[in-house]
């Protein structure tokens, strides 16, 4: 009876010896097995990347500015008749300036003093102008073009009437030596303002009074779509570790090039190292407890699930190892490179 005892209590000690060695214990790093790629959906000229190698990121931040074309008010006055929004392609109109001058007159030398200098107006002259009816109607303006007899007048001050006939003069005496021609009064148009490739940014709005000068919107290369824009900055489509820079500032990016790479977060992994004697005590599928070196409270333990191991073996100092990789739920502290330990319940 003793020595029955014995045995069993050896074969006992044998099958906890067998349960204690089917646990193993693997280290591994943190890496990333997949990259997303964030392209331009805007092209020019780089004007500043904000991202470096290594950076967080999240998707939606700027990563990098292209140049900006300017659009500029080409007289003062109101903002009259927007036609587009950002993202829109700027073509021949985007929005129309009325001038603060009301009239324009359209004018001719035939009536002009007989004399050679008054037959001879130049742009930027001022000149004044009354009513042939019964001069009642003054005003003083300045010459803005002139083709052959023909020139234009803008009104600047003083109050006419439409389609009424004034008198050009040099002076503001009127004197008949001074006369420079007639012209009809009519009503200014709206100057069309355009650009090209497609809107970055507006800057006004209906009804804003600007001056000559002034920043109405800007334009870049064509763009994707109107989400995609946002004052010539290039967005990132995908949050997480910043992979590789592929543009500087001063080179020419492409609509659709490829500005950075980004490792997921999502496509966060452990790579476990697993010697070639281990082989046979893991498996793709098989449950594993992670603990992160840096974490000493243990805070960050987590599950994870052997997805792969790899064929490829490499061969070191003290044998052949292959790679295990396994996914879990990625905390947010978890950085890439970290070291990690794993415990895997192998299989016998």
């Amino acid at each position: 009876m003793r020595s029955k005892g014995l045995l069993a209590l050896c074969l006992s000690a044998l099958c906890l010896t067998g349960a204690a060695s089917a646990e193993i214990t693997l280290s591994g790093t943190v890496v990333a097995r997949e990259t997303a790629a964030v392209t331009a959906d805007v092209g020019g000229a780089v004007e500043e990347v904000y991202v470096r190698e290594g950076e967080w990121i999240e998707a939606g931040d700027a990563v990098a500015s292209v140049a900006v074309t300017g659009v500029y008010a080409p007289v003062d006055g109101t903002v009259r008749g927007v036609l587009a929004e950002a993202g829109d392609s700027a073509g021949e109109t985007v929005l129309y300036v009325a001038p603060l001058s009301r009239y324009t007159v359209s004018a001719n030398i035939s009536d002009a003093y007989s004399s050679a200098a008054n037959k001879y107006v130049t742009i930027g002259e001022t000149v004044y102008m009354r009513c042939t009816r019964d001069g009642s109607h003054v005003a003083v303006g300045r010459i803005t073009g002139v083709t052959g007899s023909d020139y234009t007048v803008e009104v600047t001050g003083g109050e006419l009437y439409m389609e009424e006939t004034v008198n050009i003069y040099r002076d503001d005496s009127y004197t008949s030596s001074s006369r420079i021609g007639s012209g009809t009064v009519s009503r200014t148009a709206e100057i069309a303002v355009g650009g090209t490739g497609r809107i970055a940014e507006l800057y006004v709005s209906e009804g804003d009074t600007v001056e000559r000068g002034q920043l109405l919107f800007t334009c870049v290369d064509a763009a994707t779509g109107q989400d995609a824009l946002g004052g010539g900055k290039i967005l990132s489509t995908a949050g997480g570790v910043v992979a590789s820079v592929s543009v500087q500032a001063g080179q020419q990016v492409q609509q659709g090039g490829t500005v950075m790479t980004v490792y997921p977060q999502d496509g966060f992994c452990v790579a476990l190292t697993v010697e070639e004697a281990d082989l046979g005590w893991i498996a793709a599928g098989d449950p594993v407890s992670l603990s992160f070196e840096f974490d000493e409270d243990g805070t960050l333990d987590c599950e994870g699930t052997v997805t792969e191991i790899s064929y490829l073996g490499e061969s070191t100092e003290t044998g052949v190892t292959y790679t295990a990789y396994v996914d879990f739920d990625v905390p947010a502290q978890v950085r890439l490179g970290m070291t990690v330990t794993a415990s895997v319940a192998g299989n016998d």
